[in-house]
């Protein structure tokens, strides 16, 4: 199981209010995706219905709201969200800390 990290103040910061309800939803499902899938922040265009419950132009309306507050951005392929290594393990990280908890376990 992954977690993604949440400022306390979420909920409050002007981007998220900017964003809206709906577009914040997304842009937490998102989070989740990521973090579930070790993507580093990447949302494929294809993964963007996947990841919600919203309709396919619902959730494609929702992502362009999300790129014009800076949550998200767009990149040749779908979305990365916002400085998401800057807060959230990245999957090389990730692979790194499995290993050496392997490591350590064999040894024990």
């Amino acid at each position: 199981m992954s977690w993604v990290k949440l400022d306390d103040n979420f909920a409050g910061h002007r981007k998220v209010l900017a964003a809206g309800l709906e577009a914040a939803w997304l842009h937490i499902e998102g989070l989740c995706y990521c973090a579930q899938q070790e993507t580093d922040g990447a949302i494929l265009d294809a993964a963007l219905v996947k990841l919600t419950q919203f309709s396919k132009p619902k959730a494609e309306r929702l992502a362009v709201r999300l790129v014009e507050v800076g949550l998200w951005e767009r990149n040749g392929a779908g979305y990365a969200i916002h400085d998401y290594l800057e807060y959230n393990p990245s999957k090389k990280s990730l692979d790194e800390k499995r290993r050496a908890a392997r490591e350590r376990m064999a040894k024990k």
